[in-house]
């Protein structure tokens, strides 16, 4: 992408595992061989970027709101898109990707080891809301329950 251009990332966060960075290589590589991405990238309009911090992809944490406690490396991926030139809406990049993600962990699952819950979380799109799916959208008293009113 062309310098000075104006740049949207979607974040996925790995966790659960013993091993995330070599997930967040094998989930660079998953998406590497998706259709979807290869088109975009080949025009330049999309790009992975291992983390927003450390030129080896890992970045130390300061905790706070639910993230890794002080000193925890988070093993994070950044799809970054060139907003000015796509030609589609970022929310049609992040369904996408939210598909391709939920595929790789699909497999990642089958191939866990003992005592590992493998996890990846896409998150929505800066100004985006949450998807209908998202935790805490349902009707119950606390936000939780079944998301049935008005379906």
């Amino acid at each position: 992408m062309p310098d000075g251009q104006e740049e949207q990332g979607l974040r996925i966060r790995i966790s659960g595992t013993r091993d995330p960075g070599k997930d967040r290589h094998d989930l660079m590589e998953w998406l590497s061989q998706e259709d979807w991405f290869l088109e975009r990238r080949k025009a330049g309009w999309v790009r992975i970027d291992r983390s927003d911090g450390g030129s080896d992809g890992q970045h130390r944490s300061s905790g706070g709101e639910g993230g890794p406690s002080m000193g925890e490396f988070t093993h994070d991926l950044l799809l970054v898109v060139a907003t000015a030139v796509v030609q589609e809406p970022v929310r049609d990049l992040y369904d996408l990707l939210k598909v391709s993600v939920a595929n790789w962990l699909e497999n990642r699952r089958v191939t866990s080891g003992d005592g590992e819950d493998p996890q990846a979380e896409v998150d929505p799109p800066d100004g985006m809301d949450p998807p209908d799916d998202a935790p805490g959208d349902g009707d119950g008293p606390d936000g939780t329950g079944p998301g049935t009113g008005g379906e």
